[in-house]
């Protein structure tokens, strides 16, 4: 609750993981008047030549040393309502169907209407991924 956490890791992905789903493999913070940014990734030599990971290690670094402004204000009042391998909470409405696979949600054969009727949200944020 005192960091924003930039990127998990998927404990069903590996054998040994004990923190429930809520494994944070890197995020940002103030401390004490500085700032601090983690991560846990980039462990073999091969990972420092994807593109992504050294985007990700230079704006960390950058935001750490200054350089440029992020908001690394830890998100209390979220909950996600897709997690990303199961289609638990949301019900389906029209043709076609809706599939999870590698943590997406897609759409096959017809307009049809998915929704969340677990909870009904009476104030939300909308995050997607296309």
């Amino acid at each position: 609750d005192k960091a924003k956490v930039l990127a998990t890791l998927d404990e069903t992905t590996y054998t040994g993981g004990n923190m429930k789903g809520d494994h944070p493999i890197s995020w940002c913070q103030t401390y004490q008047g500085g700032r601090s940014f983690y991560t846990g990734l980039g462990h073999t030599k091969e990972s420092y030549a994807e593109p992504a990971f050294r985007q990700h290690l230079s704006g960390g670094l950058r935001y750490a040393t200054g350089q440029v402004k992020a908001d690394c204000k830890p998100s209390k009042d979220y909950r996600p309502i897709f997690n990303g391998k199961t289609l638990e909470g949301w019900k389906q409405a029209g043709p076609g169907k809706f599939t999870v696979s590698d943590g997406a949600l897609h759409s096959e054969g017809g307009m049809g209407l998915l929704y969340y009727q677990a909870k009904e949200l009476k104030a939300y944020s909308l995050k997607l991924d296309w």
